[in-house]
């Protein structure tokens, strides 16, 4: 399945996915949401997913979707280099992460690699990631931060603030659904089982800044 906002996208890759005989694209799709209906339906083996939709962003259709899903694996395909994409995209469950820049042989191995179970990332990310390491940029960061994503942190502010779900999802402007998802999933990450044990560990270690 393809999810790309923008139909050249979405056309030249289902062109160049379906040269192959063993491939076929079961499912096109424009935004997160609609990426997230079609998966349940359709049931995919693999997603291509960009990363900047309207609506849920590809990040989070990601990690919802393989919340749901977890058979399906996805490849993130994208414009962006962003070392924080690219940590978030792993988090979130996607087994691939692709620059738009690659090509059809590119694709195609990537696919098949991540079929059979492995993983990939683009070697000019391998390296950049590698050198900001090196760097100290990622890493204290990411550890600072408990491996929350920018979205979960705005959320955890959120609860900081004493929002209730619907409140979060109303002024974050995503789903009730999709604010309560990412509750569990702070909890996960910080280790605690209430929104409380979440709000003393955020103010304590310094996450976010009480209102």
């Amino acid at each position: 399945m393809i999810v790309d906002d923008h139909q050249i996208v979405r056309e030249g890759l289902k062109k160049i996915l379906e040269l192959e005989d063993d491939f076929t694209v079961v499912g096109i799709a424009c935004s997160g949401m609609e990426a997230l209906d079609l998966a349940s339906e359709l049931n995919p083996d693999i997603v291509f997913m960009d990363i900047k939709m309207p609506g849920i962003k590809g990040i989070e259709a990601t990690g919802l979707m393989r919340e749901k899903h977890p058979e399906i694996n996805i490849i993130m395909l994208t414009v962006y280099d962003d070392t924080s994409y690219i940590t978030q995209a792993i988090e979130a469950g996607a087994r691939a992460y692709v620059l738009k820049n690659a090509d059809r042989a590119e694709l195609i191995e990537v696919v098949r690699r991540v079929n059979r179970g492995g993983e990939v990332l683009a070697p000019e990310l391998t390296t950049k990631i590698f050198d900001q390491f090196r760097a100290g940029s990622i890493g204290s960061e990411q550890r600072g931060k408990s491996n929350l994503t920018k979205r979960e942190l705005e959320v955890l502010e959120g609860l900081v603030a004493e929002w209730h779900d619907k409140q979060v999802g109303q002024n974050l402007h995503i789903s009730t659904h999709t604010a309560r998802t990412h509750v569990k999933n702070i909890y996960k990450k910080l280790g605690v089982s209430s929104r409380s044990q979440a709000v003393a560990l955020a103010l304590k270690n310094g996450l976010v800044e009480e209102k």
